[in-house]
């Protein structure tokens, strides 16, 4: 409820309005109700913005799409798979020595260039001109491309062949863009290793 009083001034006197303004019980406290949201809701934003300025990662690992890549190190045939000899895992926590299949997509994936190998012009994908041991989902022993996989990833003989890919670095002499070349390399050879996102 507003009450408005307006004095008639005399001669030489300033003319003063007074507004007087007055809210019911239940208007403060719908008033008071959004001012306590909007402080709860800018409290929480808040927050989430000082976990992402303080972990760049967090925002990663919110993305729909698998994350995959190429690893820093090197390792044998028979050490591509996590089985080497100081019992360590050749991908970070979380991830798995991949199979073809699971990156043969690149674009249905994120690349990881926290964890993985990264070149100058990577920009937010994966690396090329660089090879990793990939899984082919063949039984064992063959010296084919797309067989060949160091005895089921147990050998670490130059007599034997893997199977490792790379992003194609050769696009002029193609019809389409090829993503991925693949070849075979004997098991002794040290290579980067494909991971992808358990």
């Amino acid at each position: 409820m507003s009450k408005l009083t307006n004095q008639e001034p005399e001669r030489g006197e300033e003319k003063t309005l007074v507004l007087d303004i007055r809210f019911s019980r239940g208007v403060v406290w719908a008033l008071i109700g959004l001012v306590i949201i909007a402080g709860v809701l800018g409290y929480f934003a808040l927050e989430q913005q000082q976990v992402l300025a303080s972990n760049p990662q967090a925002e990663t690992a919110t993305s729909s799409q698998p994350l995959f890549y190429l690893t820093t190190v090197t390792k044998n045939g028979s050490e591509a798979d996590g089985n080497d000899n100081n019992g360590g895992g050749v991908c970070a926590e979380g991830y798995h020595f991949a199979s073809m299949w699971e990156i043969v997509d690149p674009s249905n994936l994120e690349y990881n260039s926290t964890s993985g190998l990264v070149n100058p012009d990577n920009g937010s994908g994966p690396p090329s001109g660089a090879v990793g041991w990939v899984r082919t989902g063949y039984i064992s022993a063959s010296d084919t491309a797309g067989k060949a996989n160091c005895t089921v990833w147990n050998s670490d003989s130059d007599q034997v062949q893997g199977t490792v890919a790379g992003l194609s670095t050769t696009w002029e002499s193609a019809k389409d863009l090829l993503v991925w070349d693949v070849s075979t390399s004997a098991c002794n050879t040290s290579t980067y290793v494909w991971c992808v996102e358990d």
